[in-house]
């Protein structure tokens, strides 16, 4: 869950920062396509069969979505 979030956040930051049409698309389809998790999309899931083990799956899809649009930012940053 970690590692899906990881590459969901990465993936999903750069479709922002980058700001050119393809390859926004690319990243976005690619997320869709390789199934990552996202924590906003994972939230209705979490309140419809809320568990405590759901809760901390919620929880690690946070945490990788953050690292992964950190990591990706200062990447980017280091570029400029």
């Amino acid at each position: 869950m970690l590692i899906d979030g990881f590459f969901c956040g990465t993936l999903i930051h750069f479709a922002v920062k980058c700001k050119k049409y393809l390859i926004t698309s690319m990243a976005v389809m690619i997320f869709i396509l390789i199934g990552a998790e996202h924590c906003i999309a994972d939230a209705p899931y979490l309140m419809v069969n809320f568990s405590l083990i759901n809760l901390l799956k919620f929880l690690l899809v946070i945490v990788g979505n953050s690292l992964g649009a950190i990591l990706i930012e200062n990447i980017l940053k280091k570029e400029r």
